[in-house]
């Protein structure tokens, strides 16, 4: 049996082949058909399913991440001019070392995800031009950075992604992406052999939540995850929140927030709480505490009357 490091590479890898190999112009596109995404059922048949449902809305949120410079009309930091200096392949994966400007790589992190294009972003032509995203391994000296990228011979579309893949002819771009890598190390320095690296954003979070959800099946109480059922005293069949904390909260938070924090004050054992960054989970989370805290539980004289 695999260790449990070898099966979190595995899990985090599997990730990095769906997300590297999207296409950001293709996500960034409000034309593009986005992700379909089944509703969460109230309870799973099977492990498996629960995974098929969960694994689209961690790779939504990572996508929401990806493209909320864009959205927002800005990028998460500059363009950064850079050479390569470095490419080798490694299993699955192409690994090139970028040189930049002395003092930018204090920029970059390990797990950022960034665009790697020949043009700047916002240049004409860019989304025409080779482009790619790649995911930084850290500093290499302290003018340089590694990055990996997945730039397969036959790309495949996994089963949790929802068709974000690269453009139609994915091959030939991940095939000329390669070669103009590798031509540019050997020509390092020479005019044209440049590239724009441009930060989107960080996965450390996102890939902590893959990770966790691979390891469901190991919980002890996985089963309650899978078909929850309430183990409550019948004789309560809610909760209720004190009027003036309610009112404070519906004049703070937006709708689906007090949603969220409302719900989880009914006798349901799991209530799930999921949002890109940016849209106020860990506040909704501190106002649920604070109802919880404060509120009395609402007793059902009729004993068998369960909510």
């Amino acid at each position: 049996m695999a260790s449990s490091n070898e099966q979190n590479t595995r899990h985090v890898s599997r990730m990095q082949h769906i997300v590297l190999q999207w296409d950001y112009f293709k996500l960034t596109n409000k034309k593009t058909a986005k992700r379909k995404l089944r509703v969460v059922p109230e309870k799973f048949e099977s492990m498996e399913e629960y995974m098929s449902v969960f694994e689209p809305l961690v790779l939504e949120e990572c996508s929401a991440q990806l493209t909320r410079g864009e959205a927002q009309d800005e990028f998460c930091s500059v363009p950064h001019g850079a050479v390569v200096m470095d490419f080798e392949k490694a299993h699955d994966f192409h690994f090139t070392q970028f040189g930049l400007e002395a003092g930018k790589c204090k920029n970059y992190a390990e797990n950022d995800v960034v665009l790697v294009s020949k043009l700047k972003p916002r240049d004409s032509g860019a989304s025409k031009s080779l482009y790619s995203l790649a995911s930084v391994e850290g500093q290499e000296g302290t003018n340089s950075i590694r990055v990996r990228f997945f730039l397969p011979d036959d790309p495949k579309l996994d089963a949790a992604d929802g068709g974000n893949l690269h453009k139609a002819d994915a091959s030939t771009h991940f095939r000329s992406m390669r070669n103009r890598l590798q031509e540019d190390w050997k020509n390092e320095a020479k005019p044209g052999t440049g590239w724009w690296l441009t930060k989107l954003c960080n996965m450390s979070t996102i890939l902590r939540e893959w990770l966790a959800l691979h390891s469901a099946p190991t919980f002890p109480f996985h089963d309650l995850i899978l078909k929850p059922h309430l183990r409550f005293d019948p004789t309560i069949t809610r909760r209720i929140c004190p009027p003036p904390l309610l009112d404070s909260i519906k004049k703070t938070h937006n709708h689906s927030q007090v949603d969220a924090i409302t719900t989880a004050l009914e006798q349901h054992p799991i209530n799930l709480i999921q949002g890109p960054p940016g849209t106020g989970k860990t506040r909704t989370i501190l106002a649920l505490l604070s109802v919880l805290l404060q509120s009395q539980p609402a007793v059902n004289k009729q004993a068998g009357d369960v909510l």
